[in-house]
């Protein structure tokens, strides 16, 4: 049996509808994140230089390469991994 509904009720509006809404809004916070960042002036110039008075050593741009010893080394390339 389904309930009648009273007659002075409005038109309602199912939970799931605000979950789209809440959804959809958020989206749009996220995309908009760059230009909300750039009014705001909390753009990053980039990486620090220093910490806590302390100078940050830039990545190598070639690290050397490490040994392997023979226990590490693949003995035929061809063969199925173990």
């Amino acid at each position: 049996m389904t309930p009648t509904p009273r007659p002075d009720a409005g038109p309602t509006i199912s939970h799931s509808w605000y979950a789209v809404v809440l959804a959809l809004l958020l989206f749009a916070a996220l995309a908009a994140t760059p230009s909300i960042l750039t009014l705001l002036h909390l753009r990053s110039e980039g990486a620090p230089t220093t910490s806590h008075g302390v100078r940050l050593l830039p990545a190598p741009a070639a690290p050397p390469r490490v040994p392997l010893s023979a226990v590490a080394q693949p003995i035929d390339p061809g063969q199925p991994p173990a």
